[in-house]
């Protein structure tokens, strides 16, 4: 996986991913790691070619982490488990 948080700093910069992803090789699965925090971060990393995804912190923080989930993935929490691409 490819760890968007500089260790040293705790920035994170999800251009890290974008960056490196052509050097991982093809039928590698690419993780993308820290840094993910809305829809829009998710689609831009699946834009640059990454299957899944390490998100914890904003997850963490969420008053409804489960709500905060579905709106990564593009669901009503409380509806069909249909995907939108928006």
């Amino acid at each position: 996986g490819v760890n968007n948080r500089d260790l040293k700093t705790l920035a994170v910069d999800l251009a890290t991913a974008e960056r490196l992803r052509p050097m991982i090789p093809a039928g590698v699965i690419a993780v993308a790691e820290s840094g993910v925090q809305t829809r829009a971060d998710v689609l831009r990393l699946e834009d640059a070619g990454y299957d899944c995804f390490l998100v914890g912190s904003s997850l963490m923080a969420a008053p409804d982490p489960a709500r905060a989930l579905a709106a990564l993935l593009g669901r009503d929490a409380g509806g069909p488990e249909e995907v939108v691409r928006a």
